[in-house]
């Protein structure tokens, strides 16, 4: 099935206005599974699910460029709530073409899903099921960098930038170049805002009636979000770490179809 790669111009509920947000898409008629990434992350972390035997063909599969990431229009100040604003928007839009959207969300990208509305969340007409991919819930959740750019004043990260970029591009998952330093700065701060802040991330998902579960790679068994996750079902993928669906994308999207097809009704 053909994927198409496109830029879409939406209202932005946070009140942005308009602005261009990329994203790739998969079909459109079937349940439709939608892939939000994490910081310094866009669509290219999820390219393995529009190929994906476990996926094909009960699902269309959808991805974006949340703002100031990939191919999309930066914002002022990408916030996780003005993060989630773009999301909610994409998810309205996707809606119309499909039938229930399950929720994928990889590290950042796990808060900003927990930013949208919670009646979105809850409307089982619209969200099927949420997954979340080692997404940021509680403080310890920052540890790996964004807790460390976070606590420099915005113009000294800027101004370190040029040393501190090469550091992230080492790191294969990540996709450093059409980023600006204000946007990694600003996304991240927030990011560690809304991570420390309580009642945490996690209470919020302990609180939604939407199906939820967690992954986590099996290099990172030892996060202390595991113990704190209650009856939340967990998942572990094997031989990988924290971009599972890099490491292990066969394992990872074998966890993903089953947990969608488990949801359907």
């Amino acid at each position: 099935m053909e994927v198409s790669k496109t830029i879409l111009s939406l209202n932005n509920n946070s009140g942005a206005g308009s602005f261009p947000v990329f994203h790739a898409l998969r079909g459109a008629e079937s349940p439709l599974i939608l892939f939000v990434h994490g910081l310094c992350c866009s669509t290219t972390i999820f390219d393995d699910a529009f190929t994906s035997p476990s996926l094909t063909p009960d699902f269309s599969i959808a991805s974006l460029d949340l703002p100031g990431f990939g191919q999309s229009e930066h914002l002022p100040d990408p916030t996780m709530a003005a993060l989630a604003g773009a999301c909610e928007t994409a998810i309205r839009h996707l809606k119309q073409h499909s039938s229930r959207i399950h929720l994928v969300a990889h590290s950042m990208g796990g808060a900003v899903v927990l930013k949208l509305p919670e009646a979105l969340l809850e409307d089982r007409a619209t969200i099927g099921s949420l997954l979340i991919a080692e997404g940021n819930l509680v403080a310890e959740d920052c540890s790996l960098f964004s807790r460390g750019i976070a606590a420099r004043p915005e113009a000294d990260f800027i101004a370190a930038y040029p040393r501190f970029a090469p550091k992230l591009a080492a790191v294969p998952y990540l996709d450093v170049a059409p980023l600006t330093p204000r946007t990694v700065y600003r996304a991240a701060k927030d990011l560690v805002a809304c991570s420390d802040a309580s009642p945490s991330l996690l209470d919020t998902l302990h609180r939604l009636r939407v199906p939820a579960g967690y992954v986590y790679g099996e290099e990172n068994g030892d996060m202390p979000v595991l113990d704190r996750l209650g009856d939340i079902p967990q998942f572990m993928v094997c031989r990988s770490g924290h971009a599972m669906m890099r490491d292990n994308p066969a394992e990872f999207y074998d966890i993903v179809g089953n947990w969608c097809r488990a949801h359907q009704d």
